[in-house]
């Protein structure tokens, strides 16, 4: 499973909002409450009860989420100095991506397409 670093990180209250969503046993809205107030710390702008984008909220969410759960390259792994120098095969350009950019997110939702 995931793992945190610190219990002020949007990572650590959005496992406890899946857990509280998951399991059910917790008849407390205390971890809805954190999510939310975690956000709000994050980003100013979802602070309070306002109305927002319902697509802006998952786009910040979503991109906090993968910088915070990134996971960061060895030291002296290839291509760490200049992205975007060396061969330039789709293959090469990926492996550089994911060397830099490796996340849970990027796993599920990245890819690259190429045109023939």
């Amino acid at each position: 499973l995931l793992k945190y670093e610190s219990k002020t990180s949007l990572k650590y209250s959005f496992i406890k909002l899946l857990d509280y969503l998951w399991n059910g046993a917790n008849q407390s809205y205390e971890p809805v409450i954190k999510f939310k107030n975690q956000v709000g710390q994050a980003y100013r702008f979802f602070q309070g009860y306002q109305q927002h984008d319902a697509q802006e909220f998952l786009t910040c969410i979503t991109q906090r989420l993968h910088e915070e759960m990134k996971i960061l390259p060895k030291a002296g792994s290839p291509g760490e100095n200049d992205p975007y120098s060396g061969p330039n095969s789709m293959e090469a350009v990926w492996t550089r991506y994911m060397e830099r950019d490796n996340s849970i997110f990027t796993s599920l939702f990245h890819g690259l397409f190429q045109s023939s």
